[in-house]
């Protein structure tokens, strides 16, 4: 379950478009320590939190064929609704003007309250921050964008330009917050309890042995 559990983080990283996937960045050969923990700390709430809530679905549901039906969607909602796989009726004018691509602009209206209930949307933030907060991004020979530049002289030249250049433009640009990394695992942590709780009240009140 767990090497599930990397793809949509892997694929937060391309299902921005081309923008991410063509830019090349200078993150280091050996992974930071603290990074890497973090990650693992992510992941394993993110793992605990879908756990207990199918645990949840399953006291609360009258058969296992309706609990499966009721976990499976609601999975599949909240994966949709994670600000990344989800593009809605808005696209980008610019391969790298994610602006226009904005999370929550991107969703219809009445959709936009499952970004902030989704976990998914809690287990990515705080990965991307990690992963690009701070680092340099370097555009290769065919990805710069070609500018036009009057001289003095009044001529045109062009002069090649790297759209993202930094980590946190490209953060901004995707609207997650950087002084956030710490706030999805907390909220993950206190989903974690919620659905413990709710299944142990399932427990407790269905009686599911005698039922």
């Amino acid at each position: 379950m767990c090497c599930c559990l990397l793809v949509p983080f892997i694929g937060s990283l391309a299902c921005e478009g081309r923008q991410v996937r063509a830019i090349t960045t200078s993150c280091p050969s050996l992974i930071l320590l603290d990074s890497f923990f973090f990650f693992l700390l992510v992941l394993l709430l993110l793992t605990l939190c879908l756990v207990v809530f199918a645990h949840a679905i399953a006291v609360w549901s009258p058969t296992p064929v309706t609990a499966g039906i009721i976990f499976s969607t609601t999975f599949s909602f909240m994966a949709l609704t994670a600000g990344f796989f989800l593009c809605g009726a808005h696209t980008c004018v610019d391969a790298y003007d994610l602006t226009l691509c904005s999370i929550l602009s991107r969703m219809p209206g009445y959709l936009v309250w499952g970004y902030w209930i989704s976990v998914f949307h809690w287990y990515l933030e705080p990965l991307s921050v990690s992963n690009f907060q701070g680092r340099a991004i370097h555009c290769t020979a065919s990805q710069f964008t070609q500018v036009p530049i009057t001289l003095p002289s009044g001529q045109v030249v062009t002069q090649p330009f790297c759209p993202i250049t930094s980590g946190n433009q490209l953060l901004a640009r995707l609207d997650l917050v950087i002084d956030r990394l710490w706030v999805g695992p907390a909220v993950l942590f206190g989903l974690f309890f919620g659905f413990l709780i709710l299944t142990m009240l399932g427990l407790r009140i269905l009686k599911p042995i005698q039922r």
